[in-house]
């Protein structure tokens, strides 16, 4: 909350996702092109609390443990399946902030 000081400059889920920097971004040049990553241009303290959430929700959580093997079941590597529920808990926690709602895990 500090870091976005209370999502006061943020707009919309977007907006938050490019302020943290895992927004993905696809290096091309030419006939060449890389793999997409995500920009890591955003605040690192946010990406390293958002890192610690998803790892221990993968162990805790039922829904994001289902949404985590199914990534790793289509193919993900373990560090991709990662850096997505970090990008979906960030969004999980502003959604419920603006909307003035607890956190329910058995919320579909």
């Amino acid at each position: 909350m500090a870091e976005t000081d209370g999502f006061a400059n943020v707009g919309n889920r977007r907006q938050l996702v490019s302020y943290v920097g895992l927004d993905v971004v696809m290096k091309e040049s030419g006939t060449l092109s890389w793999r997409p990553h995500i920009s890591k241009r955003g605040n690192a303290y946010i990406r390293a609390g958002l890192y610690m959430a998803a790892v221990s929700s993968i162990i805790h959580n039922k829904t994001l443990k289902t949404y985590f093997n199914r990534l790793k079941d289509n193919g993900k590597p373990g560090k991709t399946g990662i850096v997505a529920l970090e990008r979906k808990l960030l969004v999980l926690i502003y959604t419920l902030y603006k909307n003035g709602q607890d956190y329910s895990p058995d919320h579909r």
